[in-house]
């Protein structure tokens, strides 16, 4: 394999594990987003309590994904009350195969 076309596809495979991970915190936490009291919210105040625009909770819903950065999943983890290690651990536990594949 040429070094070229392992770059193309590591390249792919990364654009498919940053789709995977919008999927997975779109299902978990965009669907119905909740406030901290864990009401039914809005997207833009959702967006509010983690420090982020709401386009870019936007862009996570699209089918292509986004190329989420560690500080915006770390933002939703605290948001979540949840550890980045349960967050990649529940991530892992539904997209392994897919990861893997």
């Amino acid at each position: 394999m040429t070094k070229e076309s392992s770059q193309v596809r590591a390249k792919k495979q990364q654009k498919h594990i940053n789709k995977l991970v919008c999927n997975f915190i779109s299902k978990r936490f965009l669907l119905v987003p909740t406030d901290e009291n864990g009401n039914i919210t809005s997207q833009n105040n959702y967006a509010d309590l983690i420090g982020l625009s709401s386009s870019v909770l936007t862009k996570m819903k699209e089918e292509e994904g986004y190329k989420v950065p560690l500080a915006t999943i770390y933002n939703i983890c605290q948001k979540e009350n949840i550890s980045l290690t349960e967050f990649f651990r529940e991530f892992e536990k539904e997209y392994s195969y897919h990861i893997r594949n």
